[in-house]
């Protein structure tokens, strides 16, 4: 399902920059498509964090998806964090 969804909108916007906000095991999905490792080596990405994918066009030469970055925090606010504040 998920490579069916990459496909459309791979199709549907070429050359384009496309944002996709989903749920981290959709991305741990994607990124294992891309790269061929175990889903599993992906998941964890932190809530608001990027994770960036790149079409390559036929014939290149080149995977059809290329992996740019994963699981990117360094847009959001330093104090931005899952972890619990100590108890004072």
């Amino acid at each position: 399902r998920v490579q069916r969804g990459l496909d459309r909108i791979i199709a549907a916007h070429p050359g384009q920059r496309v944002v996709v906000v989903v749920h981290g095991g959709v991305i741990g999905q994607c990124m294992s498509l891309a790269t061929g490792a175990p889903v599993f080596y992906f998941m964890g990405a932190d809530n608001a964090s990027i994770s960036q994918l790149v079409a390559m066009p036929a014939g290149t030469g080149r995977p059809p998806l290329l992996v740019r970055r994963f699981n990117d925090t360094a847009h959001l606010d330093p104090v931005f964090s899952i972890a619990p504040e100590p108890l004072t």
